[in-house]
């Protein structure tokens, strides 16, 4: 039994463009992750907030700033969560 070994042939170019993708992309996951604790913070403040001073004085709303931030960072959250991770809400 014979196998055909397909071989691919790079230019250091294409290496260098290939390593210098890997780089960015590497640095926009860190960057996803640093922005995702903050998120995470901001999100766990309007749930506190709202705790403290009670959902009549600051009900859940369509159109208070309030409510929209937590949509708006539950919808990024739930977008940048690897599947095999769940965040609680």
């Amino acid at each position: 039994m014979t196998q055909e070994v397909e071989t691919t042939i790079i230019t250091m170019a294409d290496y260098a463009e290939l390593k210098a993708k890997e780089i960015a992309l590497d640095a926009a996951e860190a960057q996803v992750k640093e922005f995702r604790v903050v998120a995470e913070q901001a999100f766990e403040a309007f749930r506190l907030t709202q705790e403290y001073v009670t959902p009549e004085v600051l009900p859940d709303i369509e159109g208070w700033s309030h409510y929209d931030a937590k949509v708006a960072l539950d919808k990024f959250l739930s977008a940048t969560t690897p599947a095999s991770t769940e965040v609680p809400r």
